[in-house]
């Protein structure tokens, strides 16, 4: 349950995190805005969800959707994207988006690791409940 209550934190903070930043993207490109508002609801979802479920299919689900997400941020922050008002120029790294990146990851991390932990008689193994 532990590990649980760390990636339902992890996963509120970066939703806040990502729904600070939707006035100033919704001034850029309003397209962003919607993204962060819907990455901001799937985040939100995800934390409540973590604690109340176990689905190996929530936890591959939440685990891609954390990676998506950072893998996003980063070719942001390096190549930058091939669509919105700024084409291939890449964004400036903040200390708010690096830290919901290294949430998102540690999300990842937790959902990834809780899904491949062996079974018994089908329910995860106690010491992740």
């Amino acid at each position: 349950m532990a590990s649980r209550r760390l990636c339902a934190a992890a996963l509120f903070v970066t939703a806040v995190i990502h729904l600070a930043v939707v006035p100033e993207h919704a001034r850029e490109w309003p397209a962003a805005a919607i993204f962060f508002v819907v990455l901001t609801a799937l985040e939100l979802a995800l934390a409540i969800a973590v604690l109340r479920s176990t689905s190996r299919t929530l936890l591959l689900a939440g685990a891609a959707i954390s990676v998506m997400s950072a893998v996003l941020w980063a070719a942001s922050r390096t190549v930058g994207l091939p669509i919105g008002p700024e084409v291939f120029r890449p964004e400036a790294v903040a200390a708010p988006d690096l830290m919901a990146t290294a949430l998102e990851v540690f999300a990842a991390a937790i959902f990834a690791r809780t899904a491949i932990r062996p079974t018994v008689s089908g329910v995860h193994a106690r010491a992740y409940q």
